[in-house]
């Protein structure tokens, strides 16, 4: 529905539902309308596409030593929407431009510190330090992407030592979602 529709069938609404008297004899050929134009597209934005893009996955496992540039494969998925985040490869693949956010979160068991990285394509966007023992830190980006990047989650280039750990009390995950 183009911003035009948009007006029209909010118009419609606000006369049948201010002026029922007006709107007494003419309802049959409103209500047409109005089918009309839900039928057309049931929401009312300004010509922008109306598809939703957002995913949110995690760790189903330890990664003892993951070593340096490791590609965190999240595979377990709890929410993919549109389908572009691949628990295969680790990898959400942009959809279409736009405005995108997307955190991580890395939980280690260590005796040293970890560095984790997102990476749209090959360009670092955002990277997260810790020092070790049992925490966790996040991290979190809102950048603008092409359709086609690759957005992952790796290791700093110099490992650290130590497990990347999954567990209830604070998982390794990945998430994003398309802002606009």
């Amino acid at each position: 529905m183009n911003f035009l529709q948009c007006i029209v069938f909010v118009t419609l609404i606000f006369a049948c539902v201010n002026f029922p008297v007006i709107c007494g004899k003419m309802i049959s050929i409103q209500e047409d309308v109005l089918r009309a134009l839900l039928v057309m597209n049931r929401s009312c934005d300004t010509g922008a596409s109306s598809s939703h893009y957002a995913f949110y996955a995690y760790l189903s496992h330890d990664l003892p030593e993951p070593g340096g540039n490791h590609h965190f494969v999240y595979d377990t998925i709890m929410t993919n929407i549109g389908h572009a985040y691949s628990s295969i490869t680790g990898t959400f693949t942009v959809p279409r431009n736009g405005i995108y956010s997307f955190t991580w979160s890395t939980r280690v068991a260590c005796s040293k510190a970890h560095t984790t990285q997102l990476v749209v394509n090959t360009r670092v966007l955002g990277s997260t330090y810790i020092w070790c023992g049992y925490n966790t830190v996040t991290g979190h980006v809102v950048t603008h992407a092409s359709q086609g990047d690759a957005v992952y989650v790796r290791t700093h280039s110099s490992p650290g030592q130590g497990a990347i750990k999954s567990s209830d009390a604070g998982r390794s995950a990945f998430s994003g979602f398309l802002i606009a």
